[in-house]
């Protein structure tokens, strides 16, 4: 019987059971393949309901934040467990939060950044987004979260700022100037400490060049250096030595190229800084080494350094004689512990240790051993030396105790002897035993001080014969030693109350005696009666506060003038402090001629007399001087032998001051008004004098020469001889010769009739003139010339000739005293359109304007400018040229107006 085959329409059952169950079947597989995405998701994704509950959360979710699925989905988004931070490190409150705000507002909030803290306090920040659950019929059923871990992004970020913080940081706190130009030698930035030094701010370089800081031939010099390191691609140093200020310095440069991230080759960073101290330093230390080694080669004792391992590195020539061995020896290493006696080095190398670990040992006894295996007791003399915080090396001295040891010896066999010196002394000696119990009081010197017998002080407690206010001192000082394993003694003032009431203070020496092994046995001390030392040291104390809070400066100097006392005021009116005084000689505060003129001869007549007063100048430490009233007295032994001086300053600058400012005053005063007189009376005569040529000129000799001329026409006008028309022709050559050459020329002298067009047209005429020997740059600003062309009586003429002379002057100057100058710059300019200023300056040779010679010319161009209210300065330095500044104010400008514009020479 044959199958019977279902068509493909067929072979599907379509009943409502069927299809459910299929329908079952193809969501249970969805759900399946969404769990699955859902548990494998790198990122973290939780769900939460409406009401804030956490419902699931996949296995990232819970690895990132450290918590499992129970403790997530058993808390609320606004549970107080959570601790979220926002980007800033705050607290971010739940209103802010990405799944309250897309639950809020039923719309996706993405990437919001936000920091948790994990269960083990380590924050872990989340770039988070969240997005509403909406059903078919718009009801909101939670919010599905998706975050990712970006702590390490964040960090990475943090310390990406922090770095450049750090740099920059770095870049502006270094004492090291730095900069960066461009290829072509253009300033791109530069640090603070460069800017400094060339007074700008740090952001006003870009775009400048060296030629806009230094003078021409070290901007050229620095230019070539940027080429060099460029055209190479190396690094180069530099270190270069100039004079600052009279001081040889030397600079040390690193120039280096920069490229871009394609290794293009884009400027040259510079690096310098000053070295000359640290080349001072270099050769201080190395002289120093040279000196403690001369030093040590001269000691009597064992000198040694040795390393961190114990290994000796240095021994001085004492120790090769002492020990036997060689420097050979030393080179090829011997340890420390190799000249301690094998019984010792145990102990030694117990002590190294300890340095090591930066303990700091008292003087310790060893048994050295030599060369040849003889011993002998040494002490040793150690101190550690660190290097950043930590044990570098050590120094020692080894002192050879075998004579101190054979001593001992004779020490306890006189110790009877001193038994009695101590029952006779005059100070009280006493011991006590570890637990501070009396074990010793020396019977008659007790007596003599506190007035008890030895049966009587034994049944005494210290509260009956000290101050209540020193016995805890005392007792704490006494346990000090206990506790500690100190070998120095302790010196220290009490008060003590003797038998009959009598107030004592004791000068009390305390040391304690140790065993072997280091500890306690004893504590003994030696108490003396002070009571009036102290009275006469208070009495002191009153004289020397008198003499602190004087106004007047005291000193005391023995008789060969090195202080030995200053009181605040001397040392403060002088620029010191009073311990940078002592010592010192006097001649500190007198330069070495005030000294052997005045000095000298005013302390003679002090010997003589005693004492002496008198006006003094002296010398601060800054170089300034003042004027003092200084009185000085010899002090004198009770023999009279004098043993040193006393002086007493005050300083007079203030009445100098006054006295000089008067008497400077009327002197001015004075000064100026002959000076007023005497330029008024020379302008008057000068112009009296112009009107007087021009006069003749115009009149006498003017009209004798048109006179000639009309005699001379009519002559010409008659028939002559040829001879005699030639001779009439040659006289009328002459006669306008006269004219043209001389009297016009004189004309000119008087007032220069170009000036009528102005002073711009006068100093064009000038450089005219002169440029065909002189190579002249006249420039004249665009402003100056626009004003005075639109009218001519801007400039009144007396300051137009004026400036026209200053010129004139100058340039004659120059064209006779340094013909050879390149550079010849007459520049005109108007100041805040009242203030005309001239300069006029070459690079010739200069001159020195203190010599012979040079008062004449500088007082005539001195004498034009005030002459027309200006001023006038010149500055000339041998080899490097002159610069001439005039400045003159236009009508309406007072002579206070113009000092913000006062040539500065």
């Amino acid at each position: 019987m044959k199958a019977k085959h279902k068509s493909p329409g067929e072979s599907k059952d379509w009943t409502p059971d069927s299809l459910h169950k299929q329908v079952q079947a193809m969501m249970s597989e969805h759900e399946s393949r969404l769990r699955s995405l859902f548990d494998t998701m790198s990122e973290g994704v939780i769900l939460i309901a409406p009401d804030g509950q956490i419902v699931e959360a996949n296995p990232s979710a819970q690895s990132i934040l450290g918590l499992t699925h129970r403790e997530i989905t058993g808390r609320n988004y606004t549970s107080p467990d959570w601790k979220i931070l926002r980007p800033d490190g705050t607290g971010m409150p739940v209103q802010e939060m990405a799944g309250p705000r897309a639950m809020r507002e039923e719309r996706p909030v993405k990437d919001m950044v936000m920091g948790i803290e994990r269960p083990d306090g380590s924050v872990t920040w989340l770039n988070v987004s969240a997005s509403p659950l909406i059903n078919a019929t718009g009801k909101l059923e939670g919010v599905v979260g998706t975050f990712a871990d970006i702590t390490a992004g964040k960090q990475a970020e943090q310390s990406l700022r922090e770095s450049e913080e750090r740099y920059r940081t770095l870049v502006e706190s270094i004492p090291q100037k730095i900069f960066l130009k461009d290829k072509n030698s253009v300033y791109i930035s530069c640090n603070r400490n460069y800017a400094e030094d060339l007074k700008i701010k740090p952001e006003e370089i870009a775009g400048h060049t060296d030629y806009n800081f230094y003078p021409r031939d070290l901007a050229e010099k620095y230019r070539a250096d940027d080429k060099t390191v460029i055209e190479s691609g190396n690094t180069q140093r530099i270190e270069e030595r100039y004079i600052q200020q009279g001081e040889e310095r030397v600079v040390e440069t690193f120039k280096t190229p920069v490229r871009d991230d394609s290794g293009e080759l884009v400027g040259v960073m510079g690096i310098f800084h000053d070295i000359t101290e640290r080349r001072k330093a270099n050769e201080a230390l190395r002289e120093s080494e040279e000196r403690f080694r001369n030093m040590t080669n001269l000691l009597p004792q064992t000198v040694f350094e040795a390393d961190d391992k114990g290994d000796i590195t240095f021994a001085n020539r004492e120790a090769y004689q002492i020990f036997g061995y060689s420097e050979e020896d030393v080179a090829r290493g011997i340890n420390v512990l190799q000249i301690i006696a094998p019984e010792d080095r145990a102990r030694a190398a117990e002590n190294l240790r300890l340095r090591l670990n930066g303990d700091e040992l008292p003087p310790t006894e060893y048994t050295a051993v030599r060369k040849d295996d003889s011993k002998f007791p040494i002490i040793l003399y150690a101190r550690s030396i660190t290097r950043d915080g930590k044990y570098a090396r050590m120094m020692g001295i080894l002192v050879d105790i075998t004579e101190r040891k054979q001593a001992e010896d004779g020490l306890r066999q006189s110790q009877a002897c001193l038994q009695l010196i101590a029952d006779y002394t005059s100070d009280a000696i006493w011991a006590l035993d570890p637990d501070l119990r009396p074990t010793f009081q020396s019977p008659s010197s007790m007596a003599r001080l506190f007035g008890y017998t030895l049966r009587e002080w034994k049944t005494l407690d210290w509260s009956d014969y000290m101050h209540p206010d020193d016995v805890d001192t005392a007792i704490n000082m006494f346990r000090g030693f206990r506790r500690r394993r100190e070998q120095g003694s302790a010196t220290v003032t009490m008060r003590a109350r003797a038998k009959n009431g009598r107030e004592m203070s004791l000068e009390v020496t305390v040391s304690p005696v140790r065993g072997q092994d280091g500890e306690l046995t004893a504590i003994v001390g030696v108490a003396r009666d002070i009571t009036e030392r102290k009275q006469a040291e208070a009495r002191l104390v009153e004289y020397k506060t008198a003499v602190e809070q004087s106004v007047d400066g005291i000193a005391l100097a023995d008789m060969e003038g090195h202080i030995r006392f200053v009181n605040e005021a001397w040392a403060r009116t002088h620029g010191y402090a009073i311990e940078e005084l002592i010592g010192r000689h006097v001649s500190i505060f007198h330069t070495g001629e005030q000294y052997e003129s005045e000095v000298v001869p005013f302390n003679l007549r002090l010997v003589e007399t005693g004492s002496n007063s008198g006006e003094m100048w002296h010398v601060r430490r800054d170089g300034g001087v003042f004027p003092t009233w200084m009185t000085t007295t010899v002090l004198k032994d009770a023999d009279q032998k004098p043993f040193g001086l006393l002086g007493i300053m005050r300083d007079i600058t203030e009445r100098k001051e006054m006295e000089r400012g008067r008497r400077d005053q009327e002197i001015a005063e004075a000064r100026a008004e002959e000076l007023r007189r005497s330029r008024r009376g020379l302008i008057s005569a000068q112009e009296s004098l112009r009107k007087e040529i021009a006069g003749q000129l115009h009149g006498t000799v003017q009209n004798r020469l048109i006179l000639l001329g009309h005699k001379l026409a009519e002559l010409e006008a008659r028939p002559a001889s040829e001879r005699t028309t030639e001779e009439l022709a040659g006289i009328r050559q002459k006669l306008e010769e006269l004219q043209n050459d001389h009297i016009r020329l004189i004309a000119h002298r008087l007032f220069p009739s170009i000036l009528r067009l102005g002073i711009v047209a006068g100093l064009e005429s000038l450089a005219d003139d002169y440029g065909v020997e002189l190579p002249i740059d006249l420039q004249v600003s665009k402003q100056l010339r626009d004003r005075e062309q639109a009218g001519s009586g801007f400039i009144p003429d007396d300051v137009k000739l004026a400036l026209y002379r200053i010129a004139e002057e100058s340039l004659a100057n120059i064209l006779k005293h340094t013909p050879t100058a390149k550079n010849i710059v007459v520049k005109l300019s108007l100041s805040n359109s009242r203030i005309l200023r001239l300069e006029v300056s070459d690079d010739g040779g200069g001159f020195d304007t203190a010599g012979p010679g040079n008062g004449i010319g500088l007082a005539i161009m001195s004498d034009y400018a005030a002459a027309a209210g200006g001023s006038y300065a010149m500055k000339s330095t041998p080899g490097k040229g002159t610069r001439i500044t005039a400045q003159v104010p236009l009508p309406g400008i007072e002579a206070g107006q113009m000092s913000r514009g006062q040539p500065s020479g």
